[in-house]
């Protein structure tokens, strides 16, 4: 389950890079990680626990070394969950418009996949806002542990250049404003996504973000 820890790094070393310190080591490290992300990405513009259904399987240098026990425990999972797909394509992102300045020309790789993340998000919402477990599960409207959830896709969809007045930044938003009181709750990682959560907020609602911290 290396994407999580992976993508959070992404965000460290993006954050050391703005401030310009460790400057070398830096570099390295945000070069590593992303190249990681993007090899990990699924076909269908996401990403899972690991590297499951990768668009290349012949670069997949860790799985050539994971035991079959290992494999029967990746095999469990879908190619792609919300959630970890949101990690990513928000540390992605972010990592992208930082780097604006100093952005090759040719970083053909970094904007197909951003642009596969994009539709990956606007295809997995749910009528209601909400999003599920996994793209799959198109019945999971009423489940309150989408909340926090809905709040990570959005820290996604704002890094991926969704505006605000998209329709599917609408409806993600009024869903988690009507409940604010399960943003603490969560399949997965509760705190991590309660923070995503609030990130997203104070980025795209500053009456949302007042309303948040009230709770």
């Amino acid at each position: 389950q290396y994407t999580w820890p992976v993508a959070q790094s992404l965000l460290f070393f993006t954050e050391l890079r703005a401030r310009d310190l460790y400057a070398k080591k830096t570099r390295q490290a945000l070069e590593d990680a992303r190249a990681l992300l993007l090899e990990a990405q699924d076909e269908t513009g996401g990403w899972g626990h690991h590297r499951v259904n990768a668009r290349d399987p012949a670069k997949d240098r860790r799985r050539k070394k994971w035991s079959s026990a290992m494999l029967a425990t990746a095999q469990r999972y879908p190619s792609t969950l919300v959630s970890s797909s949101a990690t990513v394509a928000a540390s992605l992102g972010a990592h992208r418009a930082s780097e604006k300045p100093r952005r090759k020309p040719d970083d053909h790789q970094s904007s197909e996949a951003l642009r596969s993340a994009r539709r990956y998000f606007a295809t997995a919402q749910l009528d209601n806002g909400n999003f599920p477990y996994d793209p799959s599960q198109r019945t999971a409207h009423r489940s309150m542990t989408g909340v926090s959830r809905t709040g990570s896709a959005l820290l996604a969809m704002y890094w991926l250049g969704f505006p605000k007045d998209d329709p599917h930044v609408e409806r993600s938003l009024a869903f988690v404003e009507r409940h604010l009181d399960y943003l603490s709750e969560a399949h997965g990682s509760p705190a991590l996504m309660l923070m995503q959560s609030a990130w997203a907020l104070k980025l795209y609602d500053e009456e949302a973000w007042t309303a948040f911290r009230r709770h």
